[in-house]
């Protein structure tokens, strides 16, 4: 496993990542929404450092549809 940490700005990345596995979480019957806590906005988080690959591959899903078909 390689990692590449890299400098990002969580809440556009997370946000990104619904709108890219939006159909996958339509179709799983899921609904997803952001609720960002009080103290990410007090904090002033900008940006942090990691890898967002590790948060963007796969299929992310795969594990909740599994789970919820047993």
């Amino acid at each position: 496993m390689i990692l590449a940490p890299d400098r990002v700005r969580p809440r556009e990345l997370v946000m990104n990542a619904l709108k890219m596995y939006g159909a996958e979480i339509e179709n799983a019957g899921i609904t997803a929404s952001i609720v960002v806590d009080e103290s990410y906005e007090r904090l002033e988080i900008e940006e942090v450092i990691f890898d967002p690959s590790r948060l963007l591959q796969g299929k992310p899903f795969e594990t909740f549809r599994y789970n919820a078909s047993r």
